[in-house]
């Protein structure tokens, strides 16, 4: 019963399938979605709520060693299923509008569900390496989804290649864990290395490898540049889709592996993150500052981001755990509110892609421009706003482990990121231009879902309590 949740939306992905398959005509297939998807919403949060009433028999291991259920893998596929719950919603016009496989698009977020989850909560190296697997299958269908455009195609087939490739040093890296333990599963691994001690282990290699692969599908430097292109070829509610989730199931996966596996090692794998973070940092910012494209914009801002992420787990500490957490929550709050209003500012022929066609959109919808205002002060660190605090916890982190000129180097190249963010603000408000265009669909749920988020950006100051109560229950119980 402790898998409640997995197994009702495996049977129902299963019985959508079917439907989809059994009702050739599009119009019967496109009710039948319909009514699913307003179902589907309900078994997700029954599902999350049912597996939350497990709380004081957590710690659940399976027969097989294979899956793992306890409080750190429960707060990711909490804020995973709502975050899935939040795309669909706040996409649902722009995918009827824009894509012609509605029916086909849905079912291909579902199964991705399904891989994501059970990336959050295996603990076996061959069921990681098939879910990781699962849900990469989906990505590459996606990001190609848009089968009249062009760019799309190109962005699939960049995926694609570099995803294989990816794919292939993570096999490679778990064969030769395998090689050397004999063993599969976490617990069995993690007991083999307290052997070695402090020695450098024979399966040194297959370590490089796994973490190479994990800082590609972070979008990490060096591995970042495949993020600008599938970014931006990808229909935008994938991007949203790519920006928002796989991240924090590769983050997930990345702290139970590197931490409770590999935590022996931590001067090893820590000192490359420390490197690749860093890098990220110095990269997505000053790269971002030569971007005219939306998508690419965020895409660089997305690998500033991935370095901060980095950087707050190489400390190794519970409080280091605790700001990742937290920082990771709110990039998906922000990016959300981000993605949100964009969305809602399109049409069937028209899509707002350079940052110039943004001009002056201030005097057309003064509070939605406020709000994506608000979402871009507090995504640059602005205080007293949700984002710097985060930003803050990191740096908390660092001066934790003495990384005092790492960290007023952090905040340099984090100042020199303020601008393209204030860049933007000035095009909303103080740059006119008058061939912009600016289309408006009146929908009520992205407008609820904007409102909201905005709203807990500008109070969390007031009201942290909470959110710093589940990011410290989460790094206790890691």
């Amino acid at each position: 019963m402790m898998f409640f949740t997995e197994c009702i939306i495996v049977a129902y992905s299963i019985i959508l399938l079917g439907f989809i398959s059994f009702f050739i005509k599009e119009e019967y297939a496109s009710s039948v979605l319909s009514f699913s998807l307003n179902n589907y919403s309900q078994i997700m949060i029954s599902g999350i709520i049912f597996s939350l009433s497990f709380l004081d028999n957590f710690n659940y291991i399976s027969e097989t060693n294979c899956f793992t259920k306890d409080y750190f893998s429960t707060f990711f596929q909490t804020v995973l299923t709502f975050t899935i719950l939040y795309v669909i919603f706040a996409s649902k016009q722009y995918i009827s509008i824009r894509l012609s496989y509605q029916q086909e698009y849905e079912l291909l977020i579902i199964i991705a569900f399904i891989g994501l989850l059970l990336v959050c909560f295996s603990s076996n190296l061959l069921i990681v390496y098939l879910a990781i697997e699962l849900q990469s299958l989906i990505f590459y269908t996606l990001s190609a989804f848009q089968k009249n455009s062009e760019f799309s195609g190109e962005a699939g087939l960049k995926y694609f290649v570099l995803g294989s490739f990816s794919s292939g040093f993570l096999l490679f890296g778990f064969a030769n864990i395998y090689l050397f333990t004999s063993a599969w599963s976490f617990e069995s691994i993690q007991k083999i290395t307290f052997l070695f001690g402090d020695q450098i282990p024979p399966f040194f290699w297959g370590l490089l490898l796994i973490l190479t692969a994990f800082l590609f599908k972070q979008g990490a430097f060096p591995f970042h540049l495949w993020i600008c292109d599938v970014y931006e070829g990808s229909p935008l509610s994938v991007t949203m889709f790519f920006v928002l989730i796989p991240k924090a199931v590769v983050f997930c996966l990345f702290v139970k592996i590197f931490f409770s596996v590999f935590g022996l090692y931590f001067t090893f794998w820590s000192s490359i993150c420390l490197f690749c973070g860093f890098s990220s940092i110095i990269v997505g910012n000053v790269a971002a500052l030569y971007q005219k494209k939306l998508k690419r914009l965020l895409a660089f801002s997305a690998v500033a981001h991935t370095g901060f992420i980095l950087i707050s787990l190489c400390c190794f500490s519970t409080f280091s755990v605790k700001a990742f957490s937290f920082y990771f929550l709110l990039y998906i709050i922000m990016n959300s509110v981000f993605f949100s209003i964009v969305i809602i500012s399109f049409s069937k022929q028209n899509f707002l892609k350079y940052l110039i066609n943004w001009s002056d959109t201030s005097k057309r919808n003064y509070l939605l421009i406020l709000a994506f205002s608000i979402v871009l002060f507090s995504t640059a660190g602005i205080p007293p706003l949700a984002g710097f605090y985060s930003k803050l916890l990191v740096f908390f982190a660092l001066i934790q482990q003495n990384f005092i000129i790492l960290t007023i180097l952090i905040s340099i190249f984090s100042c020199v990121g303020c601008y393209f963010y204030i860049r933007l603000i000035k095009t909303f408000f103080f740059q006119n231009k008058n061939s912009t265009i600016w289309v408006l669909n009146k929908t009520k749920m992205p407008e609820l879902l904007i409102s909201t988020n905005t709203l807990f950006l500008v109070t969390f100051l007031a009201y942290p309590d909470i959110v710093l109560y589940l990011t410290d229950l989460v790094s206790f119980f890691l």
